[in-house]
């Protein structure tokens, strides 16, 4: 399905009870054993009230297919989604712009994947808008130590996500920090971060 629909932009998902799965990547994988890199057209991705919505993508693309022409991303409504992008989907995102996630049970924006390195750098350069409302199980952007720029974000909203912290403590800002004076207890950092210059 997806190489028959290559030139695809928009992509809508609205009020659909059966849907668990959007991107069927499985088989893909299966069939291509990494021979050659597609990528889509795709720049405007809407989810909307999917209540058994359990994966955007339901494996890591590993490098097969490509999504970097994504420029607008809304999901809203959707409880048992617990991540967003597979790790090799959000470290290649230079065209994302929007980025809201609202009423889901999203726990991490960017799911771990077994075979990246440790410390991965999420570079969004054109991101301008970063909304994340009603989110009760949000705890991280990412599962482990990794940094992330955001040089364009102009609008930052951050709504009844409780379990997160959103910017470093002053006591962890009040020295020269290293990766590991940005992990909490459980492993977490916040969500934004600055470096001393």
């Amino acid at each position: 399905m997806l190489r028959r629909f290559h030139n695809l932009e928009r992509l809508t998902i609205f009020a659909c009870d059966s849907v668990e799965e959007i991107f069927d990547l499985q088989a893909l994988i299966n069939v291509e054993q990494r021979l050659a890199v597609t990528a889509t057209q795709l720049r405007d991705v809407h989810l909307l009230n999917l209540p058994h919505l359990k994966h955007v993508w339901n494996r890591d693309p590993q490098g097969i297919l490509s999504f970097h022409n994504l420029c607008t991303v809304r999901v809203l409504g959707c409880p048992g989604l617990r991540s967003l992008f597979p790790a090799s989907v959000a470290l290649k995102l230079p065209q994302l712009e929007v980025l809201l996630i609202a009423g889901c049970g999203v726990e991490e924006i960017v799911a771990k994947d077994e075979g990246l390195e440790e410390g991965p750098e999420f570079l969004f350069p054109k991101v301008t808008d970063l909304h994340l409302e009603k989110l009760p199980e949000l705890k991280r952007f990412y599962p482990g130590i990794h940094t992330s720029e955001w040089p364009r974000l102009k609008k930052l909203g951050v709504y009844d996500c409780e379990k997160i912290e959103i910017f470093p403590s002053e006591k962890k800002c009040s020295h020269e920090p290293s990766r590991e004076d940005h992990m909490d207890i459980e492993g977490q950092q916040p969500l934004l971060s600055f470096r001393k210059v």
